[in-house]
């Protein structure tokens, strides 16, 4: 969540090398704003969740109270690359909010991708006939939004276990894809 927000204040997206080399938590984005100052600070400090990702755990422990020994959670700026090499994975969020998505996203048929600061949608690199290459949400007026969700099985970098991706291109779409 820290990440989302200081994407927002900085408006600039944050790419996996950025996240892995700690590049995004230089500088600030407004240097004469001494309330920006804080933020900025408490953002790069700490480590911040939300909602959705502490209500997926509390599901996932409560759906398999034999394993509770079993279920670690990690914060993603504690994660490296040689984490993904062994062992069973899940990762919630988006590109946005989780840069550790891009180690996969290349195995994957749906990808989530963004425009610039853009909203994000779900492209299909190998549509099929009569599928869409894209789809994005739309605003629906006062009766809903339509909005896209992704739930992926990959393996993870050393083959020897598997990655589930939940995703979406809208928070509310994130946590329908982990509910």
């Amino acid at each position: 969540s820290a990440l989302v927000l200081m994407e927002g204040l900085s408006d600039r997206a944050v790419s996996l090398e950025d996240y892995v080399n700690r590049s995004y938590l230089a500088g600030s984005p407004d240097q004469k704003n001494p309330a920006m100052l804080r933020l900025w600070q408490t953002l790069t400090t700490r480590r911040i969740t939300s909602l959705s990702d502490v209500t997926l755990v509390s599901m996932l422990l409560k759906a398999h109270p034999e394993h509770r020994e079993q279920i670690l959670i990690r914060h993603a700026r504690n994660m490296s690359i040689r984490d993904f090499k062994t062992g069973q994975f899940i990762i919630n969020g988006s590109l946005v909010s989780t840069p550790w998505e891009a180690l996969f996203e290349p195995q994957l048929n749906f990808r989530i991708e963004r425009q610039n600061s853009g909203p994000s949608f779900v492209r299909n690199t190998r549509p099929q006939p009569g599928e869409p290459p894209v789809y994005a949400s739309s605003s629906s007026g006062a009766a809903g939004e339509t909005s896209y969700a992704r739930i992926a099985l990959a393996p993870n970098l050393s083959g020897s276990g598997k990655v589930l991706l939940l995703s979406g291109v809208t928070m509310t779409a994130s946590e329908a894809a982990a509910e």
